[in-house]
């Protein structure tokens, strides 16, 4: 839903920048985004998370699934790429279209914190089996 919710607060201001400078979907400096990720955390513009699942999944081959439950199962999709300090997802498949800059505010290869517009949400790598039994 933290995903969802910074999608919809970008909905009116999103930017599609085509710069394709220092953009990596998946290449060296951004290979510890590829695989699967649960939102632990998020928190801004007076919410904070509900603890409902929430998994995204970037792929190596530059596409990424977003899972979770809002009103029951809400998938979308799209396509990834990255920065040092960014990672710019295009949805192409969901309820808001458009393209989203999340800024990397601190990560490891476990762990993500990401910021857009005064929202931080905390992401921590799962297996990538933990949401394949949600897109069958």
């Amino acid at each position: 839903m933290m995903l969802a919710t910074m999608f919809a607060a970008l909905s009116l201001t999103a930017c599609g920048g085509d710069d394709d400078d220092d953009e990596i979907g998946g290449g060296d400096s951004s290979t510890f985004l590829i695989g699967t990720w649960s939102v632990t955390y998020a928190q801004g513009w007076g919410f904070e998370s509900d603890g409902e699942a929430e998994y995204l999944q970037f792929k190596s081959d530059g596409t990424y699934i977003n899972m979770q439950f809002d009103d029951g199962l809400y998938i979308t999709k799209g396509n990834w790429s990255a920065t040092d300090t960014e990672i710019i997802m295009k949805e192409i498949e969901g309820k808001i279209l458009g393209t989203y800059t999340y800024r990397i505010l601190n990560h490891t290869e476990s762990s993500i914190t990401l910021g857009m517009w005064g929202i931080t949400a905390n992401l921590t790598k799962v297996p990538d089996s933990t949401i394949d039994k949600y897109l069958k």
